[in-house]
């Protein structure tokens, strides 16, 4: 057993889930961007945000990581990690109305929340956890209308083998053409 890391678009829940996840499963957890922050792979600051160098963060993880059982979280792990250094990627995804709610209440701007929004509806992170970690490590758990406790229930089910994988199947990019909400999210 490895590293298990908890992917998904900001305001998708990794954090919450991944310290929840952590503490019922007396694992040790780690948030990669605040480990990025403290050990110096920020490289900048732009427009309030930090600018992380995966290629730094990679080197600083690696010996943290190496023979440990523990969750790892942030959208940025499948620009870190490979496949091998992986266990179990948890990708988590949000509905667009709902993520939309949740970052204008963390105060994100009219701008960052659109991005955000829009990245999640094309499954960017999903993308990039599928191309690095490969389909058969990772399961889509959608946190939109459930709890922290239920969807945390439900990955403590695959990691003990209880229920399979969640193989990725959202498309919120349909969804939102359905309800003529493209434009909404990419003017």
């Amino acid at each position: 057993m490895g590293v298990i890391t908890i992917v998904g678009s900001p305001g998708t829940g990794k954090k919450t889930v991944a310290r929840t996840l952590a503490s019922k499963m007396q694992l040790e957890y780690l948030d990669v961007n605040e480990v990025a922050i403290a050990k110096g792979a920020a490289v900048r600051r732009e427009g309030g945000e930090y600018i992380i160098s995966t290629s730094k963060l990679r080197k600083i993880l690696l010996p943290i990581i190496r023979g440990r059982r523990l969750i790892l979280s942030g959208h940025l792990l499948p620009s870190v990690l490979k496949r091998e250094e992986v266990e179990l990627a948890i990708l988590l995804r949000c509905a667009p109305e709902v993520l939309e709610a949740r970052l204008a209440a963390r105060g994100y701007g009219e701008a960052k929340i659109r991005d955000n929004v829009a990245a999640e509806v094309l499954g960017i992170v999903a993308d990039e956890a599928i191309k690095a970690f490969g389909v058969d490590k990772v399961s889509e758990h959608d946190t939109t209308n459930k709890s922290v406790e239920r969807t945390v229930d439900e990955i403590i089910d695959v990691i003990q083998g209880k229920s399979p994988l969640n193989r990725p199947k959202i498309d919120w990019l349909s969804e939102v053409a359905r309800k003529g909400q493209l434009k909404k999210y990419f003017p």
